[in-house]
């Protein structure tokens, strides 16, 4: 093994890929730890810490100004990069592939799932990439919270039994489903949903999200 080696994790095929962050570069072992070659890094991705294969590779970047994750295609070459939704000063530790085949990061005792807005875009020039205007609204009265969503020409209604402190479109697929936050304020702590909509505004699922991986809309 290569001096410098900070991480590895097995490929479908069962082969090793070993992260050599002194020398900047991936190392590809087969099962019977037979050498099948190198590759390098970009040279902007100063401290590579951790990584995971799907879909091309998946590299934690723990040394860079923001932590930064980077996708990257086999031969290395850069795909897309993403903040880390989660800290240093949080105890950044890693990345792993979760259950449900999205990457996940890991924190001191908790982990964020990672949102695939690249930190060099703004919402609204995805939305513009997607041809989609959305935009959300709150409003709030002695019953409880009132809140509007805004897309592609329909506003859809949200009604919630406490304060609405937080409502933000968090993602949009290539089918023009949408995923929207929801914070409502109770005496203790936030609740947090995740709702799903269809392009017309029908809601397709809600899940209520974990405490330890709650999304701060700040």
């Amino acid at each position: 093994m290569a001096l410098g080696a900070a991480a590895f994790t097995v490929d479908m095929s069962d082969n090793f890929v070993i992260v050599d962050t002194a020398s900047n570069r991936l190392l590809k072992y087969s099962s019977a730890c037979q050498f099948m070659g190198a590759v390098t890094l970009p040279k902007n991705l100063v401290g590579a810490t951790d990584i995971e294969v799907l879909n091309g590779y998946w590299v934690l970047d723990s040394s860079a100004q923001i932590p930064t994750i980077w996708h990257l295609t086999y031969d290395g070459k850069e795909l897309e990069k993403f903040s880390s939704p989660v800290k240093l000063e949080d105890g950044l530790s890693g990345i792993f592939i979760d259950q449900n085949g999205e990457i996940a990061v890991e924190g001191n005792g908790f982990t964020k799932l990672l949102q695939l807005l690249p930190p060099f875009q703004t919402e609204t020039e995805i939305q513009k990439q997607k041809q989609i205007n959305y935009g959300t609204k709150i409003v709030n009265d002695q019953k409880g919270g009132n809140g509007i969503v805004q897309f592609d020409g329909n506003n859809i209604e949200l009604n919630t039994d406490q304060k609405l402190i937080g409502l933000k479109i968090l993602k949009v697929t290539n089918d023009k489903r949408f995923f929207v936050a929801v914070d409502e304020e109770q005496s203790t702590h936030v609740d947090e949903t995740i709702r799903q909509y269809s392009h017309d505004g029908t809601i397709v699922g809600v899940a209520r999200i974990p405490a330890q991986t709650r999304i701060y809309l700040g």
